[in-house]
């Protein structure tokens, strides 16, 4: 599988309703995603992007697999669970969703980064940072410094901007010229997606192309299948 997660369940936009009612058919209730959100996991949804700092590399997908790892390891420890994640070569687009007991998303970001750092670095495979990026006391403390020291987060308040985050999350390897079709990008959860509810992913698709106010954004090439 070539994204970060693992074919959990994928979670909803709102809250799961307590007793014998349907989420789907409950009024208050606002469905997202395939199947229904765990119930203790009632904290914010969290669009982000974390880049390299030197842009233009492969490193993120030629070290996949420790990303991967490095992932496994803080979500063991400080759950959350993968709406979305894609992977491109210098950065990575992802929707979280927290526990509201802990929605600390910097602490588990940066756990994510040590490790994925730590482990190239033992490896003999962490690339040399830009220049100046590192003083001789964070070599000395084993950094590498390969992250951008800041990454950007959106809080995703409705179904609308949850979608687009999603459906954006889908498209960008499209967007970078990486591939022609978005199933044919493999470091994507859309495949996931596909496995679980492939009308779902179409729809929102074709709803993100529609709404864009680039005209040129309907010419993007979907899913060869299920987006026809």
């Amino acid at each position: 599988m070539g994204y970060l997660g693992h074919p959990e369940k994928v979670s909803r936009f709102g809250r799961e309703v307590e007793g014998p009612s349907s989420p789907v058919n409950e009024p208050c209730a606002i469905t997202r995603g395939m199947e229904p959100m765990p119930k203790h996991l009632d904290g914010p949804t969290v669009f982000f992007t974390v880049s390299l700092a030197r842009p233009g590399t492969r490193l993120l997908i030629d070290e996949i697999a420790l990303l991967r790892e490095a992932v496994r390891r803080v979500r063991t420890r400080r759950f959350f669970h993968i709406d979305a994640w894609t992977v491109l070569p210098d950065h990575m687009h992802t929707i979280w969703t927290l526990p509201a007991a802990d929605p600390n998303y910097s602490e588990r970001w940066g756990a994510i980064k040590a490790c994925f750092s730590q482990h190239l670095g033992l490896a003999g495979r962490a690339p040399e940072p830009p220049p100046g990026r590192l003083s001789p006391k964070a070599r000395q403390r084993g950094e590498v410094g390969i992250w951008q020291k800041r990454f950007s987060e959106t809080v995703l308040k409705d179904r609308a901007s949850y979608d687009r985050h999603l459906a954006f999350c889908w498209i960008d390897p499209i967007r970078h010229g990486l591939v022609e079709r978005a199933e044919a990008w493999p470091h994507s959860s859309l495949h996931r997606d596909l496995r679980l509810d492939a009308g779902r992913v179409a729809s929102t698709l074709k709803a993100h192309i529609c709404s864009s106010r680039n005209p040129g954004q309907m010419a993007l090439p979907l899913l060869s299948e299920v987006a026809a």
